[in-house]
């Protein structure tokens, strides 16, 4: 059996005062999504009915790197700092990634996230560019930095592909296998050449 790997889940932690910039930013990481690089949650996505912290607690935990949108409002609430964040900052002794963007000015002096490169670049936050759109072009450039490095193990030509694993069918032989969209025929998929690397 060999294995395709999939899209890395990325967690949004923001303040709901921030919610406008959040949207943008999503719109800024659509060429990510689109390429199956990552797929994204937010609290908005919890479904009517749902038990909102524990969807937000499974996600968490399921996902593989958390956005933390800083900004006053987030450093100001309970929920994002002392629940959100702080489960994140613990939860990166075990492999999670946290970047944190800098969306609108904040003293982060003595925040335990002080000390990890921000987004976008040089603690300038996104509210203090002139064009709104080049600081969220920052962030996407910031974040597909961080992915192309863990995708150096992926498999070549193949596009999406992440730390978690989906096992398929052995595909060794001459016989052409289907597996959502990527047809796969010996050593090639959808007619481009690959070759796995341990």
């Amino acid at each position: 059996m060999e294995k395709i790997q999939l899209p890395l889940k990325v967690f949004i932690s923001y303040s709901h005062q921030d919610k406008a910039l959040k949207e943008r930013l999503m719109k800024h990481l659509n060429s990510l999504i689109r390429q199956k690089y990552i797929e994204i949650w937010h609290d908005g996505m919890v479904l009517p009915g749902a038990d909102v912290n524990e969807d937000i607690f499974r996600e968490i935990e399921e996902c593989d790197m958390a956005l933390l949108l800083i900004s006053a409002d987030y450093l100001a609430s309970d929920y994002c700092y002392s629940v959100e964040m702080e489960t994140f900052m613990k939860l990166r002794d075990v492999g999670k990634i946290v970047v944190p963007v800098l969306l609108r000015p904040v003293d982060l002096d003595g925040t335990p996230f002080e000390d990890l490169k921000s987004l976008p670049e040089d603690r300038e936050a996104v509210s203090s560019f002139s064009d709104e759109d080049e600081a969220m072009k920052s962030v996407a450039l910031g974040i597909r930095m961080v992915i192309g490095k863990l995708y150096k193990k992926s498999i070549s030509g193949m596009k999406g592909v992440s730390q978690r694993e989906k096992t398929i069918p052995d595909v060794s032989s001459s016989s052409t296998y289907n597996n959502h969209g990527f047809v796969f025929c010996e050593n090639e998929i959808n007619g481009g050449h690959f070759e796995i690397k341990n």
